[in-house]
């Protein structure tokens, strides 16, 4: 994972760290009961800012398939039922989260 000429805690200073004890670090979980409808993900994404969430845990997106995407300043993973919109879940990492994520 990380490089030869790296040890791990080069990497992991390297990085800003979201989840420490100075600072408060807010998540949130939602079930929004579908994203699969015109205006869903930006109600969302509005949301997030709103109450200033690093990380905001979605179920029932519904969306299909499996990948990740940014959109405004927020990259978000998700993972669903391969051919139907049916089920699934996604995180939304703020631009701090989503530079501390290490794998996914």
């Amino acid at each position: 994972m990380t490089g030869v000429d790296h040890s791990r805690q080069e990497v992991l200073t390297s990085k800003r760290r979201i989840f420490n004890a100075n600072s408060i670090t807010k998540i949130g979980t939602w079930n929004v009961r579908t994203l699969y409808q015109c205006g869903s993900m930006a109600q969302v994404l509005r949301e997030m800012q709103a109450y200033s969430l690093e990380v905001l845990g979605v179920s029932e997106m519904r969306w299909t398939g499996q990948g990740q995407f940014s959109s405004d300043g927020i990259t978000v993973l998700y993972s669903g039922h391969s051919d139907q919109h049916t089920i699934g879940v996604g995180i939304f990492l703020s631009k701090g989260a989503a530079s501390a994520l290490i794998g996914w």
